[in-house]
């Protein structure tokens, strides 16, 4: 299962929407913007903070661009 980690109004919109028109399954974690100090435990998941972050196994994906 994809993960991808999202805020609203955020560069992790390209990512959601290629998984919609994808119509591909995955988990979307809401977080508040900036994660980095209003979601402080997510820091175990991306240390820089940053949204999106994408998670599918072993891959970690934190560009938005590149997913």
């Amino acid at each position: 299962m994809i993960h991808l980690y999202h805020c609203v109004s955020a560069r992790s919109f390209r990512p959601l929407w290629m998984l919609q028109e994808l119509q591909q399954p995955c988990q979307l974690h809401m977080l508040p913007f900036p994660p980095r100090v209003l979601a402080r435990d997510f820091l175990t998941e991306n240390p820089l903070g940053t949204v999106p972050l994408l998670v599918h196994g072993e891959v970690r994906m934190t560009e938005s661009s590149a997913m």
